[in-house]
């Protein structure tokens, strides 16, 4: 959907994730566009799809 960022942002700024300290969420300060939203093929599709090559996702780390 395109909005990954957005919301991550908007979580991390109006919620607290330590209610102690009131800190907020932290994932929206590391996120990077382009890799954060990619998941990975789960290795038993991978083997069992052979168009797949067994490659998983482009810039899957």
């Amino acid at each position: 959907m395109g909005i990954l960022k957005e919301a991550l942002e908007l979580m991390g700024n109006t919620t607290s994730v330590n209610k102690v300290t009131n800190q907020p969420y932290p994932a929206y300060k590391n996120f990077v566009s382009g890799k954060h939203e990619l998941f990975p093929i789960p290795l038993s599709e991978l083997q069992s799809n052979p168009i797949l090559e067994g490659k998983n996702n482009p810039q899957y780390n």
